[in-house]
């Protein structure tokens, strides 16, 4: 049973993401993925602030898009790409415009959801007809 209340206040507080291996490898799996997609994202939704390497690449990469962060910190870590627009959005309570991004991220965010399938549900209206949506989820195997 994971217990997701303490989840979300491990996300608030504010914690040294360094050297945290499974987040680390798991940004690069995301970042392969977007390597083979031969698209230019105008606007970027991330759910869940996933330190510099995804802002870095998706900064390099899609010069022009429009990029914001949803996550429940009530302090974002200070970055050099402080030009994303960062949101202080709990997962459970995130009104999205229907038709809104092309590409949303989320790498270990959606597990602390209280139903998987009503935000599911909000991902997929808020995604434009051809948009993207990559996730990463625990698992326990």
């Amino acid at each position: 049973m994971i217990n997701k209340k303490y989840l979300k206040n491990l996300r608030c507080k504010e914690i040294n993401n360094k050297n945290d291996f499974i987040l680390d490898l798991y940004n690069e799996r995301i970042i392969d993925s977007l390597d083979v997609i031969n698209i230019n994202f105008k606007k970027i939704l991330i759910l869940g602030d996933q330190g510099s390497e995804i802002y870095k690449y998706i900064h390099k990469r899609f010069k022009e898009a429009q990029v914001e962060v949803y996550d429940i910190k009530t302090k974002f870590p200070k970055s050099d790409l402080d030009i994303i627009k960062k949101s202080n959005i709990d997962i459970d309570f995130w009104l999205p415009q229907e038709i809104e991004f092309d590409l949303i991220i989320s790498n270990f965010y959606l597990n602390i959801c209280e139903d998987l399938k009503k935000i599911l549900s909000k991902v997929m209206k808020s995604l434009l007809p051809n948009g993207f949506f990559l996730a990463t989820l625990p698992s326990p195997e």
